[in-house]
């Protein structure tokens, strides 16, 4: 995996050069500023598979360093991890909202080095092997309904390894986070009917009416595979849990969705939920999503039952809805 490595600091930069030499990583470039990595980037002649960015740096800082190689085509999908021994969360969201894919913490734990370059490797071997299979095709293959792929052109959407990543990496102790999970409960019937970029066109839809819904508010937003859209909502919102799922679900019930043959789909979602007052731990984070996806796909197998009606929801609480539906 050939690697960029950017830092102001020259003992960082030959820290860094000796870390991932051991790990047995040997082909590396480094760059002392993000000018100096800018014009790296557009005179190699063989593309990077992987980016080590420090976040404060003079000038051009790694947080702008990291949208500008994400605007470039080719590294589109590359893995960015950050660089940083900050646990400010103003840079931290930063960081991940231009684009970030991982974070490496200052002092360098070998360990959790060599664990966070090896899912970088594996991203980008992914990553290849896509691109290799959809070279020369004039239309992409319809991806599996389990695959976690980018959204495309959503506003704050990040890789859902990312959003795995900045749910664990979020500093000790800031304020509470809102989880949800979007699960389209028909996404096996539109998954087998679509064609091409079809179900992807009808994903990236789904999305973007949460945007709608979120305009305003801090958050990430991704795909995670099997028809689930999460999204994490970091910071102040004027509206409650109930409030953002009846709204994301309006805001998908006005869309007019028509696959490329022109056959209209009508998307049946529902939405879970899950937040916490204080985010104190790695473990508690992840959980919070977790549970707010399980809610979702609790209340959308107990629709596919019959148990609950669609049009009978939101009630009192999600939770409310999905084991009061059960009951009745």
């Amino acid at each position: 995996m050939r690697i960029l490595a950017v830092d102001d600091d020259p003992i960082i930069l030959e820290l860094v050069t000796t870390v991932l030499s051991d790990a047995g990583y040997e082909d590396v470039v480094t760059a002392g500023s993000a000018e100096q990595a800018m014009t790296v980037i557009s005179t190699v002649e063989r593309p990077f598979e992987c980016f080590l960015l420090d976040i404060l740096m003079p000038g051009i800082d790694g947080v702008a360093l990291c949208g500008e190689i994400r605007a470039n085509p080719l590294y589109r999908a590359t893995p960015i991890l950050m660089v940083s021994r900050l646990d400010e969360k103003h840079h931290f969201d930063r960081a991940f909202a231009a684009g970030a894919s991982d974070y490496v913490t200052k002092p360098f734990d070998a360990t959790e080095f060599r664990v966070r370059l090896g899912l970088a490797e594996q991203m980008q071997r992914q990553q290849a092997q896509l691109a290799a299979a959809q070279h020369g095709k004039p239309d992409r293959e319809k991806p599996r309904l389990s695959e976690a792929f980018m959204l495309d052109d959503v506003p704050f959407s990040i890789a859902n390894h990312a959003l795995e990543s900045y749910l664990q990496g979020v500093p000790g102790g800031v304020g509470g986070m809102q989880c949800f999970a979007l699960k389209l409960a028909n996404a096996v019937e539109i998954h087998r009917k679509a064609s091409g970029n079809d179900y992807e066109f009808v994903i990236n839809s789904l999305a973007d009416a949460v945007t709608e819904v979120l305009a305003g508010a801090n958050y990430f937003i991704s795909h995670s595979g099997n028809g689930v859209i999460s999204f994490v909502v970091h910071g102040a919102i004027d509206m409650t849990e109930e409030e953002v799922a009846r709204a994301v679900m309006t805001e998908v019930g006005m869309l007019d969705l028509r696959l490329a043959d022109g056959s209209q789909v009508s998307p049946d979602v529902v939405v879970g939920s899950s937040s916490v007052s204080r985010l104190t731990s790695r473990s508690a984070r992840i959980a919070t999503m977790r549970e707010a996806v399980m809610n979702a796909e609790g209340i959308a197998d107990a629709v596919a039952g019959g148990k609950i009606v669609l049009q009978e929801q939101p009630r009192d609480s999600l939770l409310d809805r999905l084991f009061g539906g059960l009951a009745a």
